[in-house]
């Protein structure tokens, strides 16, 4: 039964890794090369990996009503951060299992979803969430995404704790729908941040 509880595991991160072909560089939209793995990448046999990585940065995001947000202003809170673009496939098909997440808790004060077109593509966004039957919170950067988020694949989603640190990091797409994810976030949301 391990052996082939290993099968499917392995097969799972082949898949992901293949279906992460997109980059956030529009001119490497064709792009097939797919990133590897990211430490604190959630998988479906652990929950999330904590993520070795003390520094913590901030930027700010708008939405669609010029309405901002900067991270350093939501210490205290879990945030979920999506990087996406309206033209990756990959991102486009991972939003309805990030829309079953963000339902689950959008009316728990102590986190806060960030999905993030990192093109400013106010338009097609609005055109792709209609289409879709999506009702997320959209925003655009404004200031240069930090690095340590977004290394240059997307779609990738950064769980930030409650102190502002990394608490997971996934490139590539996934299936947020899952109990896994949920419990990971009923996690950080239990944990006391920092005084």
């Amino acid at each position: 039964m391990d052996v082939n509880k290993n099968k499917l595991t392995s097969l799972f991160v082949l898949m992901m890794l293949i279906l992460a072909a997109c980059t956030s560089n529009n001119t490497n939209k064709g792009n097939d090369t797919a990133p590897e793995p990211a430490a604190g990448t959630i998988t479906d046999t652990q929950s999330a990996a904590p993520v070795e990585n003390d520094v913590i940065v901030s930027a700010t995001f708008k939405d669609e009503k010029n309405v901002a947000v900067n991270t350093a202003d939501l210490k205290g809170k879990v945030v979920f951060m999506n990087f996406w673009a309206t033209w990756c496939p990959p991102c486009r098909k991972e939003m309805p299992s990030i829309q079953t997440l963000y339902n689950r808790f959008k009316s728990d004060a102590n986190i806060v979803f960030l999905i993030i077109e990192i093109e400013n593509d106010v338009e097609g966004t609005k055109k792709f969430l209609a289409d879709g039957n999506l009702a997320l919170p959209i925003y655009y950067p404004q200031d240069d995404i930090p690095r340590e988020w977004l290394g240059g694949s997307i779609p990738t989603t950064v769980i930030l704790d409650k102190n502002g640190k990394i608490a997971a990091k996934q490139e590539g797409m996934y299936d947020f729908a899952t109990p896994a994810v949920e419990d990971f976030i009923k996690d950080l949301i239990n944990e006391p941040a920092a005084e």
